[in-house]
């Protein structure tokens, strides 16, 4: 069977990268390396590693992509220290916690996505593998 995975660079100025591939080492040797100077990631090395999720559908790992794309830097941040609780109060009540200064477009709106996944968390670490069923109802806030 096939794997498909999205996954979350931390950059060396503390952005995230997101991104979808199906070869996870190749794909971030591909990025540590600077194959691409035309990548958002080519000025941002040394790049880590910090977070992905394993999908056995293309489609469901371009969708997750894109959602992540969509969050603000302080629920990827939430997502990437698997902190649950602070990933759904931040959904849930936008004004409440202000307003997140790194995010890059000015437009908001606000979406919901369901998930039912096993995530596996390893973060490159074989020996530790860290399973999550769920069945998540999440309302997201893109700006």
């Amino acid at each position: 069977m096939k794997f498909y995975y999205t996954y979350i660079l931390e950059c060396s100025e503390k952005s995230y990268y997101t991104g979808m591939t199906n070869d996870l080492k190749s794909r971030f040797a591909q990025h540590q390396s600077g194959k691409n100077k035309e990548c958002f990631t080519y000025r941002r090395r040394p790049l880590k590693f910090v977070w992905h999720i394993k999908c056995t559908n293309p489609t469901e790992a371009i969708k997750i992509e894109k959602q992540i794309k969509g969050c603000s830097r302080r629920k990827k941040k939430v997502l990437i220290e698997e902190n649950w609780q602070d990933l759904v109060a931040f959904s849930r009540n936008y004004t409440q916690f202000g307003k997140d200064e790194s995010s890059t477009s000015s437009d908001f709106q606000e979406y919901s996505f369901n998930l039912k996944l096993t995530m596996v968390f390893d973060r490159l670490r074989p020996t530790k593998r860290n399973k999550l069923n769920c069945d998540v109802t999440v309302s997201l806030s893109k700006r």
